[in-house]
């Protein structure tokens, strides 16, 4: 399978999947956010991805998404994946509460290629 192939499977994957997913490249740029993720966050996926995350992430800092990406990227530590509960306002949803998964991404010599940010929708399904 090619590169653009790859990408192409990969994005449906993650397309298809009914919990929020965001993607982050090296430079800290927004590379792929899904529908789910968009609903979640209030965000027009088209408009965020290509932004740094810190201009897309900026309108609810009660979330702390920000200083919680900024310390993952600086564990540098290939593996590293931080699991927790974020609960803030969402500008245009009001108060929400969702598992959060961040997760570092690196090749095999342990370069830094990336994060993956994943917003656990089952709190608001098990509200619906």
């Amino acid at each position: 399978m090619s590169i653009p192939q790859e990408r192409s499977f990969i994005e449906t994957i993650f397309t298809c999947i009914d919990d929020g997913v965001i993607t982050i490249n090296d430079t800290n740029i927004i590379t792929f956010c899904n529908a789910t993720a968009g609903r979640l966050l209030n965000i027009n996926p088209v408009i965020v991805t290509g932004q740094h995350y810190q201009e897309a992430f900026n309108s609810f800092p009660q979330l702390g998404l920000i200083g919680r990406l900024h310390a993952l990227r600086m564990q540098q530590q290939t593996g590293s994946v931080v699991r927790t509960l974020v609960a803030g306002n969402v500008p245009g949803r009001g108060q929400v509460q969702m598992n959060l998964s961040l997760g570092l991404v690196t090749d095999l010599r342990l370069n830094y290629l990336g994060m993956v940010m994943i917003l656990d929708n089952s709190r608001e399904r098990i509200l619906a």
